[in-house]
């Protein structure tokens, strides 16, 4: 199985339309970038166990034969990763429809240059994590602070500011999506804690 850290799983997965991959609660989840990023966390073989398991629905049986390993060993696997990840989770949970919202809201502010608004939608701790998945150019360090993320964003924007901007379901949650002539220019992510913006991907 590849690892879930290799960088080719955390590119963006547009989504929308697509019923199949989003029809219920546990593949939505799996599919989201924040999960993405949570499972890395995890050892490989934790990874392994848990998705076989609880995305893939594996019996234990099945599971133990995948990774060479006893299915007792396996149960105690899942168990410990799943806490792991839900003791992660639960500092971060946000309904869809308050992460819709905000994400607009967002794009917003950003299309008009208000950066009151962008202040005002970031958490004063929010982080901006870049990736260019191989394929484009992206800063290795992590932006922290609202007034850090607000004026790199936008002054990003400025220096290279995209024909378009739309929402698009993207790792089944709204995201921004940008073009620049005519072709994919980014796609930004937003995780959102208590109505604002924590973390942008």
């Amino acid at each position: 199985m590849r690892s879930t850290s290799d960088r080719c799983c955390r590119n963006p997965l547009v989504t929308t339309g697509q019923s199949d991959l989003t029809d219920t609660v546990v593949l939505r989840e799996s599919l989201s970038f924040a999960f993405l990023l949570m499972l890395e966390n995890l050892s490989p073989l934790e990874r392994a166990v848990f998705v076989l398991r609880e995305v893939i629905d594996y019996d234990y049986a099945e599971i133990a034969r995948t990774v060479d390993k006893s299915e007792a060993n396996c149960r105690q696997v899942f168990h410990r990763a799943r806490q792991r990840l839900a003791d992660i989770q639960s500092r971060f949970e946000s309904s869809s429809e308050l992460t819709e919202q905000v994400t607009e809201q967002f794009m917003r502010a950003t299309t008009s240059g208000d950066v009151q608004e962008l202040l005002r939608l970031l958490a004063a701790d929010a982080v901006s994590i870049g990736d260019g998945g191989g394929k484009a150019a992206a800063g290795l360090r992590q932006i922290h602070s609202r007034e850090s993320v607000s004026r790199g964003f936008v002054g990003n924007l400025r220096k290279s500011p995209p024909d378009r901007q739309w929402i698009e379901e993207v790792n089944g949650q709204p995201a921004i999506a940008a073009s620049r002539g005519g072709q994919p220019y980014g796609v930004v992510l937003l995780e959102v804690r208590a109505g604002q913006v924590q973390v942008l991907y």
